[in-house]
């Protein structure tokens, strides 16, 4: 809450964004797969549906932290935990929210940057579902010019 607050100083907000990033680096997944998770399923729950919200909107000094926090997070979850995730990149893309949108599919396509053909098979789907959107994006931006 600390990170998104605009009333709050600066430098508290990154602070508390950089402490918030290491403890999801540390905690978010455990590394050995007997060991029980150190973030409750339900909190997991309400900070993945909060993060997307605050990306695009917190500065960018602090939405660096976020941005790896996301990626902690996406890396570990999607898509098993996290199926909701592609929907709302695409929802997003078609409002107001392109740049938190875009900000995401980012992270989401570089999991699969250096994967193998095999490994790459979500990353299709990914593509299937956003170019579209990412396509009528573009067609506005040409348009504009």
């Amino acid at each position: 809450q600390l990170i998104v607050d605009g009333s709050c100083d600066m430098a508290v907000r990154q602070v508390a964004s950089i402490h918030f990033k290491n403890f999801i680096a540390k905690n978010w997944s455990p590394y050995d797969p007997d060991e029980q998770s150190k973030i409750p399923q339900e909190d997991k729950d309400v900070v993945r549906e909060h993060m997307l919200l605050f990306v695009a909107h917190v500065p960018s000094l602090l939405r660096v932290q976020l941005g790896e926090c996301l990626k902690t997070i996406i890396h570990a979850d999607y898509p098993e935990q996290w199926p909701g995730l592609l929907q709302w990149v695409k929802h997003h893309l078609q409002d107001q929210q392109v740049y938190g949108a875009l900000f995401v599919l980012r992270i989401l396509a570089r999991k699969y940057e250096f994967k193998s053909d095999d490994e790459r098979t979500p990353a299709h789907h990914i593509v299937a579902e956003t170019f579209p959107s990412l396509l009528n994006i573009f067609n506005q931006l040409v348009q504009m010019s």
